[in-house]
C-alpha cells in the first residue's frame, strides 16, 4: 500500500537509501548517480509512459513503469553475461530446455504442466526475510507481502468460452489471455501484451551481431587519403559483413550536405567536391 502522499500510479523510488520519489516526478529529465556512479536513476518519458531505468556498473538495467493497476518491470542483460545467469527467469544460454532449473540444479522438464512449474520451480525462487533486498515501512517484511495460500489460476482452469474470447483480443499471446480472462480488462491485457512484444524485441535486438563496415581496397592515397577535386564527382566504395546474415543497407546519418549521396544497396558513396562547402565524413 502508498502512503497518502503518493498517488496509487506512482511508484515509492529509493536508491542506497535517499528517496528519489518527488524529485523523480518533479524533474521531467530526471537523471542521477549514486554510490560513486556506481547506480544510475534516470527517467525517460516514452508513449504516454514515465519509465524508471536503474542501471548498474555491470552495465545490467532494469526498467520499470506503472501499468494499469500494476508494476511493469523488464531486465535487461548485456551478453557478456550470457551462461552466467539463473533464477526465476530462466537461464540466459539460448536453451529454452532447461531454463526451469532449482538452486540444487534440478531441471524441470519444459513440458511440465503450469501447476508443476509453480508449485515445485515458483516457489522455490520465493523472497524470504534473510534475501530480499526490498525496503519494507517500519515494522514490516517480506512475510508481509507473501501469500502462500495463494492458488494462482493454471491454464487448463479456463473456460473454453472465455478462452476463445481472449484470443479475439489478445492473438496467441498466453501472458495478454491470462490476464483478460482473470481480469476482464482489455486494457490491463493489452498492456501485458505490449511489454511481452517490447521485450521480445529487446531480446532480438541484443543477440544480433553489428555489421563490420569496411573500404573495399585500393582506394586510398599512400597516405591513407580519398583524394578529391573541386567540382568533381568521385566515388568510393564500402562494403558490409553480418554474422547474422541480415541483408545490409547503406545509409547517411545528419546529411548536411546534398553533395553526399550512398547507394543504399551497393554502399558506393559519391561526393561532389566543394571548397565554399567544408565537409567531414567519418
Amino acid at each position: 500500500m502508498l502512503p497518502h502522499h503518493i498517488p496509487a500510479q506512482r511508484m515509492i523510488i529509493t536508491a542506497n537509501g535517499h528517496d528519489c520519489t518527488q524529485d523523480f516526478y518533479k524533474i521531467k529529465d530526471y537523471n542521477e548517480t549514486f554510490d560513486n556512479n556506481s547506480i544510475s536513476v534516470k527517467r525517460l518519458d516514452k508513449e504516454n509512459k514515465t519509465n524508471l531505468i536503474v542501471s548498474f556498473s555491470s552495465t545490467i538495467s532494469l526498467n520499470f513503469f506503472v501499468g494499469v493497476k500494476n508494476l511493469e518491470i523488464s531486465v535487461d542483460i548485456p551478453k557478456m553475461y550470457k551462461d552466467k545467469t539463473s533464477g526465476l527467469m530462466g537461464n540466459f544460454n539460448d536453451n529454452p530446455d532447461d531454463d526451469f532449473k532449482l538452486e540444487n540444479g534440478t531441471i524441470l522438464s519444459p513440458n511440465s504442466t503450469e501447476r508443476v512449474i509453480y508449485e515445485t520451480f515458483g516457489r522455490e525462487w520465493d523472497v524470504t526475510t534473510s534475501n530480499t533486498i526490498f525496503t519494507y515501512p517500519l515494522g514490516e517484511t517480506a512475510l508481509d507481502y507473501q501469500f502462500p495460500e495463494f492458488q494462482p489460476f493454471f491454464k487448463e482452469d479456463i473456460d473454453p468460452v472465455k478462452r476463445k474470447e481472449a484470443e479475439s483480443k489478445c492473438g496467441d499471446n498466453d501472458a495478454c489471455i491470462y490476464d483478460y480472462v482473470l481480469t476482464g480488462n482489455e486494457q490491463f491485457a493489452l498492456n501485458t501484451k505490449n511489454s511481452v512484444n517490447e521485450a521480445s524485441l529487446r531480446q532480438t535486438s541484443q543477440s544480433n551481431n553489428k555489421p563490420v563496415l569496411s573500404l573495399v581496397n585500393n582506394q586510398l592515397n599512400s597516405k591513407q587519403r580519398w583524394e578529391v577535386n573541386h567540382g568533381v564527382p568521385s566515388n568510393i566504395t564500402f562494403s558490409a559483413s553480418d554474422a547474422d546474415n541480415d541483408v545490409v543497407t547503406f545509409l547517411l546519418v545528419d546529411v548536411v550536405n546534398s553533395n553526399v549521396t550512398i547507394d543504399s544497396k551497393t554502399g558506393v558513396l559519391t561526393y561532389i567536391p566543394d571548397i565554399n562547402t567544408p565537409l567531414s565524413i567519418g
